[in-house]
């Protein structure tokens, strides 16, 4: 099996971790939080033409009122100065964004798939409340 993504879905099956197939290339991962009202996705993108590349990518828990564009662009350069897993940014759909990109090995897919995923919504749930302070002040 030279597939990340099948590798990766073979890890996801045996650890018992729910998810949702969304097409060749991405995996959709939700979150429960106690933080974010409608919870956390991280959606998990395999690299097509590299195939030891992942991309992850959280978007649309935080969408941002056009006259707080600032103070939540600084609430993200906050956040991006904190943790390096993350790069959060606004998008120009006016929502906050969040990413994170690997190199990884195929004998280690899996777990540190799985694990960067997990790390990213936990990072969003710490950062989550800034952002609201920045909407809301």
């Amino acid at each position: 099996m030279d597939n990340y993504k099948e590798a990766f879905l073979a890890y996801m099956d045996e650890k018992g971790i729910k998810y949702q197939d969304l097409d060749e290339r991405a995996v959709r991962l939700s979150f429960h939080s106690d933080v974010v009202p409608q919870g956390v996705d991280i959606v998990v993108i395999f690299d097509k033409e590299n195939h030891h590349g992942v991309h992850f990518l959280s978007n649309g828990f935080c969408i941002v009122p056009e006259n707080k564009f600032g103070a939540v662009l600084m609430a993200c350069n906050e956040a991006n100065a904190t943790y390096r897993w993350a790069k959060f940014y606004v998008s120009d759909k006016m929502s906050v964004c969040v990413e994170d990109d690997a190199i990884l090995d195929f004998s280690n897919v899996g777990a540190e798939c799985a694990e960067i995923a997990f790390r990213l919504s936990d990072i969003i749930d710490e950062v989550y409340p800034s952002l609201m302070k920045a909407i809301y002040s």
